[in-house]
């Protein structure tokens, strides 16, 4: 039971990470930068959960169990402090803004106050249900979450099953097992190039086309059955395409969000006004890493464990593709055109 509720609490705090770090992202980067530097986040995040067989493998193999725990303990308090020594938007303009204020007590002759401050006036918020089901409705919207979605799903099998398959047919230790990883680990690396280049074209094209390299990969590794060199040769090859696919269908999707966000809210600005709306549709993104994370393990085990082999990758490969319909059809073509 203790297992589950720490995993329940693991899986809360990554959602609120998730929110709360593309939210401040969006907050401080300008909209025609967005994608580059959404990129170097998401792409970490995708390399962080396939480089943990590896770094967990060879950890696990070497020095035992609790040297694993001890290690994402020493990355969490990593973070921690860059989270404490972080500077948010608001509160350097606050502080720049007593700084003004010191200067004109002091009696610089250059810097003026309005006499009149600005007055709050309550304002009535939408509830968080017309939000989130005006976000759902929206298909662009829904069309980049279901791709996020799917990108998940994969990312989250090749992190459940692959390990499992490689241990049953090649008969490989966990050091072994994780270095495979690599694979897919490595092309996570050309996350910011392909968020530069989702600025300028879209992410109706990159995504649609990583999709259906993602899927003909998964596929691919149907092929994968025998213990023998040339099996273990061929693996590294379509692992290293599924990665390529992965890497780069998820960071255009998530720069698109606000991008149709902002679109939104310029037709609708009685409802989406408040630059919260930002926040809730990334808010409704960590709910499909979350349901992709969970669906994931139940969908791929159960095809594994009935299917075998084969069909698991054939049911992978049919998710990949059942994301490229709403990508092409509902994305814009070219971000100017949102």
């Amino acid at each position: 039971m203790g297992d589950y509720r720490g995993k329940d609490f693991l899986g809360s705090i990554c959602g609120r990470t998730y929110t709360a770090g593309l939210t401040l992202l969006v907050d401080t980067i300008e909209s025609d930068e967005l994608g580059s530097w959404i990129s170097f986040g998401l792409s970490g995040m995708n390399f962080g959960v396939l480089v943990s067989p590896t770094l967990g493998g060879n950890v696990y193999e070497h020095t035992g169990y609790y040297p694993v725990f001890i290690m994402g303990l020493c990355v969490i308090l990593v973070n921690l402090v860059f989270i404490l020594l972080m500077i948010d938007r608001k509160s350097a303009a606050n502080a720049s803004g007593k700084r003004r204020l010191s200067r004109v007590e002091d009696g610089d002759p250059t810097t003026t106050t309005p006499l009149l401050g600005t007055c709050s006036v309550d304002e009535k918020y939408p509830s968080w249900w017309t939000i989130f089901g005006g976000f759902l409705r929206n298909h662009r919207i829904s069309a980049a979450l279901y791709g996020c979605l799917i990108n998940t799903i994969l990312v989250s099998a090749m992190d459940a099953i692959l390990p499992i398959f490689i241990k049953q047919t090649f008969h490989w230790f966990s050091g072994a097992t994780g270095a495979l990883f690599l694979n897919l680990t490595t092309p996570s690396l050309i996350g910011p190039v392909v968020g530069m280049i989702s600025e300028k074209h879209g992410a109706r094209l990159i995504s649609g086309v990583s999709f259906t390299l993602a899927a003909v990969a998964v596929a691919a590794l149907a092929l994968i059955q025998h213990d023998d060199t040339s099996s273990k040769v061929m693996a590294c090859v379509p692992l290293s395409f599924v990665g390529i696919g992965l890497s780069t269908s998820l960071t255009p999707l998530a720069a698109e969000i606000p991008r149709i966000v902002n679109t939104v809210q310029e037709e609708r600005p009685d409802i989406y006004g408040d630059k919260i709306a930002v926040t809730e549709a990334y808010m409704l993104l960590a709910v499909a890493f979350g349901a992709g994370t969970v669906l994931d393990p139940l969908l791929s085990e159960l095809a594994f464990g009935n299917l075998g082999w084969t069909g698991c990758t054939a049911m992978l490969g049919l998710l990949s593709m059942s994301a490229i319909v709403p990508v092409v059809v509902h994305l814009a073509p070219n971000p100017k055109d949102l």
